[in-house]
């Protein structure tokens, strides 16, 4: 047996114990106020910080998994939009424009626009837009995704992806619903998202993945990014994120609408990387047709000592009362 995935596990645990006691101390300590969060007022975003060395960290922290893990839900748009004619996909929380650029290149017909809280995110994935020539396809632009519908046309995407980015948001319910908002009827959403793995008895490797995400990803992170604040709270926002099954349960109540109907169905999970990741499939539950309010017509009632026009009186129709026999 070779020696190499003795020692990778081996590394792993001096590094998890190591760092246990430094991501111990930050047991309940709630995220900064800009942690994923920018406004036009502050200008800035807490990734602003580690923009120029987040898709590095990310490989070496993943083991370039993550590509695996997007690629997987970029075919998932590519199912649902292989029909459509010049597609048009939203990527939210877009960062340096992973996903923006495998869906340019999974799907050659889609139009891209990516948006993200994070300036500096953004101009990385402006260079890497560039870079592989892809500036007709793409377009990036500064967005809360709280609030989308102030730069987006309503119902106009055929499709949106948002990958380990509604975790960050403070408000998730409001995010959801301004994507469904400018989804048209029946799009589909995709999600990927961290949790924390199933702690079962005798789940050995999702005990690892858990052991992994929870102490080494915040600690090597922190060290490699030279911004330590930022991945300290890693782990407790994925603590703090709802399991996938109290997620589905989230998203499958929410209304978006003044209809009591839900606005969003998950259609599927699917579990990745030991438990630790989760592929959401939702569908937009949005009407092809949106329901018409019925209008009310109401009839004139002539003034009384006024002429009454014969051909516009309105005649009451006259119901006879039944008589029922004793």
């Amino acid at each position: 047996m070779s020696p190499i995935p003795i020692l990778i596990v081996v590394g792993v645990a001096v590094l998890g114990i190591f760092s246990h006691q430094v991501i111990k101390e930050q047991q309940g300590v709630p995220p900064p106020l800009d942690f994923g969060d920018a406004s036009a007022e502050k200008g800035y975003s807490m990734f602003d910080f580690i923009a120029h060395r987040y898709d590095a960290i990310n490989r070496i922290l993943a083991f370039r998994m993550d590509v695996g893990w997007r690629k997987q839900m970029v075919q998932l748009i590519l199912a649902e939009v292989q029909d459509v004619a010049d597609p048009k996909i939203l990527d939210v929380a877009t960062g340096t424009a992973d996903v923006a650029l495998m869906t340019a290149s999974m799907i050659p017909s889609a139009t891209i626009v990516g948006v993200d809280p994070s300036n500096g995110m953004l101009d990385v994935g402006r260079r890497k837009i560039q870079n592989q020539h892809r500036q007709d396809q793409i377009q990036l632009q500064w967005a809360d995704a709280r609030d989308l519908t102030s730069t987006l046309e309503q119902s106009s995407f055929h499709a949106a992806t948002m990958a380990f980015g509604i975790r960050n948001v403070p408000e998730r319910n409001v995010a959801l619903c301004e994507i469904y908002n400018v989804l048209t009827p029946e799009a589909l959403l995709t999600i990927l998202e961290f949790s924390e793995p199933s702690t079962t008895e005798g789940a050995i490797l999702e005990r690892a993945a858990g052991v992994f995400i929870q102490h080494v990803v915040p600690f090597v992170g922190g060290i490699l990014s030279g911004q330590p604040r930022m991945y300290k709270h890693l782990q407790n926002s994925i603590k703090n994120f709802p399991s996938p099954v109290e997620f589905e349960a989230y998203v499958n109540s929410l209304v978006c609408t003044s209809s009591t109907q839900p606005s969003f169905y998950v259609e599927q999970v699917q579990h990745l990387n030991f438990g630790s990741v989760q592929l959401y499939s939702i569908r937009s539950l949005k009407p092809l047709v949106e329901p018409v309010p019925e209008q009310v017509h109401q009839q004139e009632i002539p003034v009384p000592g006024e002429p009454v026009d014969e051909e516009e009186a309105v005649v009451e129709p006259t119901v006879e009362a039944e008589t029922v026999a004793a």
